[in-house]
């Protein structure tokens, strides 16, 4: 009995940690699209959108970004 329980337990530990990483993965693809990769809010991304066409950001990767 304590086998089974031994056995669900990495059974949900794996799945968790299965889920977490699909996440971070779809989270730094959904990220990369913007020029900031997911900056929220700095000055720098600020006036990126003023140097910008149209207040779009830049393609090269932005200064803030290490």
């Amino acid at each position: 009995m304590q086998e089974i329980i031994q056995y669900i337990i990495v059974a949900a530990v794996i799945i968790v940690a299965i889920v977490y990483v699909v996440y971070r993965v779809r989270l730094a693809f959904r990220s990369s699209r913007s020029g900031c990769y997911g900056c929220s809010g700095c000055a720098l991304k600020e006036q990126m959108k003023k140097r910008g066409k149209n207040g779009k950001t830049q393609l090269r990767k932005p200064d803030c970004f290490h």
